[in-house]
């Protein structure tokens, strides 16, 4: 009897708690083989170093869409890793990889019998044990009850009567969940003319100088051109960065906005506002969904349009459904993994500029925007700023933005951007080995984290940075020496 884990001759909790902690510890150990085969070193910890190393070794072969996906997938890779460094030391421990979420059971990964408490309850009544006797009759009961002809057997058609009753009050359950999610994420019913659009993206390709309820988060910025028209638009967008869309054209089309994203803000959860904003319209025409959770974010279109070569994020059908439910119309849906901007309704995307065009990249980033004069950028730098933001820096004015959250200029634009503002100002300065002095007061760059962390070291004298480091190391002054109660130490 494969449920008796001990072999004592008893169904109890005892098994019940063996069998969970033996498919516990399988999915411990494979969520640890995720991360522990990047350990090059084998000192029993993973770097980010080492943990990029790895991939570029996985990743050696790619050829075709394998290679225009791979920032997609590095940001999904880093990402995880992001969240495995649980007390953000910059390394993840076995410890820290096994505790990793995967998304799936334990059950699911291994098909493995399981054995829960109400299961002995059901076989042993009031008793917390029941013994082989007792569990092969209660078995024999149920057969007998799944076998409706009486000829002995279960066939393949009574079983999918159980499973369909079974999938019938899983359903029920799920649409009462959904009912009362529901409530919290109405949207108004589009009227009869209007055309629905669905628009969807990982990020925008740039930065915006205004950040929306915190200093600690990056926000980009989008465009969404209106096209001229006579029928009235219905627009919904959902990223799953922080974004301040800035709506132009025949702006009058717009009979309804609607607006979410799945970042809600630094070591937040689902349920709070979402980091979402608009410019270009009034407020009466904006609705912002109430919390992160109600509307999937998705880098792909819907079959029925032209499909990016590749998407780490889910597909549309939630997305669509949703939208198609609440406004009462099916939408023209757009979607890919990073854009500069949209058109409606046609649902046009506006791609970044080529990391290679590096002229029209400075001649966008060349403008004043900020302060910061790009001709005098360090070359690894500005490298750096081309890659994550190729769009540049976008000047927003907080006092134009419709928001439900407080929108406000930055103090210091995001990761490598920020670095250039806080070089310029003088309040940094790099040495040799590439790690930033810091001279003078400051706040570190919101987003350090993954591949826009950095190295700082803080002089003599200089207080310690406000704002969070991310997965940056502070050092006193030029020893190496930790910032005390500063993680990740260098």
């Amino acid at each position: 009897m494969t449920l008796d884990a001990n072999g004592d001759g008893l169904i109890d909790e005892a098994d019940a708690g063996l069998h969970e902690a033996v498919l516990r510890a399988n999915a411990r150990f494979a969520a640890a083989g995720r991360y522990m085969n990047a350990d090059a070193d084998g000192d029993g910890f993973i770097t980010l170093e080492e943990f990029q190393a790895r991939y570029r070794y996985d990743t050696r072969f790619d050829t075709g869409h394998l290679v225009a996906s791979r920032r997609e997938r590095l940001e999904r890779d880093l990402k995880s890793f992001q969240d495995a460094d649980t007390d953000r030391d910059g390394k993840v421990s076995w410890v820290e990889a096994g505790a990793a979420p995967t998304g799936t059971k334990p059950a699911d990964l291994y098909g493995l019998p399981v054995l829960t408490r109400d299961a002995i309850a059901a076989f042993g009544g009031d008793a917390r044990s029941v013994d082989l006797q007792r569990f092969t009759e209660k078995a024999t009961e149920l057969i007998k009850s799944l076998d409706v002809d009486g000829n002995g057997t279960v066939s393949p058609e009574e079983y999918g009567v159980v499973v369909a009753d079974l999938q019938a009050d899983r359903k029920a359950a799920e649409d009462r969940q959904a009912v009362a999610t529901r409530g919290a994420c109405l949207m108004p019913k589009a009227s009869e003319r209007a055309t629905v659009v669905l628009l969807s993206a990982y990020e925008t390709d740039s930065v915006s100088t205004a950040t929306i309820g915190s200093q600690d988060v990056t926000i980009g910025a989008g465009s969404i051109q209106v096209e001229p028209g006579e029928e009235p638009l219905y627009v919904v967008i959902s990223t799953h960065s922080g974004v301040i869309w800035d709506f132009t054209g025949a702006t009058q089309r717009l009979e309804r906005i609607v607006l979410s994203s799945s970042s809600a803000g630094p070591g937040s959860a689902s349920g709070k506002n979402p980091l979402v904003a608009a410019k270009g319209v009034g407020a009466d025409k904006v609705v912002f969904m109430p919390h992160t959770g109600c509307l999937p974010y998705f880098s792909q279109t819907a079959p029925n349009g032209s499909k990016t070569a590749f998407s780490q994020s889910k597909g549309p059908e939630a997305a669509v459904a949703i939208v198609r439910r609440e406004t009462g119309k099916e939408p023209v849906v757009a979607a890919h993994y990073e854009v500069s901007g949209f058109s409606v309704p046609s649902g046009a995307i506006k791609m970044p500029p080529e990391a290679t065009k590096a002229r029209a990249a400075a001649a966008k980033l060349g403008s004043p925007v900020a302060g910061i004069d790009f001709s005098k950028v360090e070359p690894s730098l500005l490298g750096a700023a081309f890659t994550f933001f190729p769009g540049g820096v976008v000047a927003i004015d907080p006092s134009t933005v419709v928001a439900v959250q407080r929108v406000t200029a930055y103090e210091v634009l995001p990761s490598q951007l920020g670095l250039i503002q806080l070089m310029q100002k003088g309040v940094l300065t790099r040495n040799r080995s590439g790690a930033f002095l810091i001279h003078d007061k400051m706040r570190f760059p919101a987003g350090l984290y993954g591949a826009h962390s950095a190295r700082f070291v803080l002089l003599d004298g200089v207080p310690a940075p406000e704002g969070i480091q991310g997965h940056s190391c502070l050092a006193q002054q030029e020893t190496d020496t930790p910032v005390e109660n500063q993680k990740p130490k260098c």
